[in-house]
């Protein structure tokens, strides 16, 4: 609770805090308040419109809730404001494939495997997706 308190304190003084807001929202989804981490990464992301990280973090919570069309959008969008973010690969076709669009998957998959650096987790899962997804 005080953990929380300081994290919703620090975006009350500083709605810019990007940091802050993915620490609210973390405590919130960790404590099984998934509807509300979602709430406050909205926010978050409607006070950084530019935030590709609040987008990101909005695309994972909306994933495990099992929102394949939110989480698309928002890694669609996280997509083009963090290009860098190689895991936004994984994760559009993790939900590509929830969506059963096998084509898309499997594009989304080989460019996460091409563009991911030596220790970027998933990897080793893409592979084996893909592998798998390529036989059939």
């Amino acid at each position: 609770p005080k953990a929380e308190e300081a994290m919703r304190r620090s975006v009350e003084l500083n709605p810019l805090f990007v940091d802050g807001w993915v620490g609210l929202a973390t405590l919130l989804a960790e404590g099984g308040r998934r509807d509300e981490a979602i709430k406050a990464v909205k926010e978050g992301a409607a006070a950084n419109e530019q935030s590709g990280l609040l987008q990101y973090a909005l695309g994972v919570l909306a994933e495990g809730g099992g929102d394949a069309a939110t989480a698309k959008q928002a890694f669609l969008k996280a997509e083009q404001l963090d290009p860098k973010n190689v895991e936004t690969q994984y994760h559009l076709a993790t939900v590509a494939l929830n969506m059963n669009d096998k084509p898309e998957a499997i594009a989304r998959l080989e460019k996460f495997i091409a563009a991911a650096p030596a220790g970027t987790p998933n990897v080793d899962v893409a592979k084996s997706l893909l592998a798998a997804l390529q036989k059939k």
